[in-house]
C-alpha cells in the first residue's frame, strides 16, 4: 500500500503529488516542503520571466491506496 498526497491551491486547481510515500508521516513531509519552498519557487519563475501562478497552497489531502 502506498500514502499519497493532493494539494489545494486558491484558484480551485490541485496537484497529485507523483510520488507514493512509504508512510503517512512521508507524505505529510512533503506537503510541509511545499509549503516551504512554494514562495521561493515562485519567485524564481518571476525573476526568470517565467509565467507562474499567484495562487497560495490552502489545503491538502493525504490517503492510502
Amino acid at each position: 500500500m502506498a500514502w499519497k498526497l493532493k494539494i489545494f491551491f486558491s484558484d480551485g486547481n490541485e496537484e497529485l503529488v507523483d510520488e507514493d510515500f512509504d508512510t503517512e508521516e512521508e507524505a505529510e513531509e512533503e506537503y510541509r516542503d511545499w509549503l516551504e519552498n512554494w514562495d521561493a519557487g515562485r519567485e524564481t519563475l518571476e525573476l526568470a520571466g517565467e509565467p507562474y501562478s499567484d495562487a497560495e497552497i490552502i489545503d491538502y489531502e493525504i490517503w492510502e491506496e
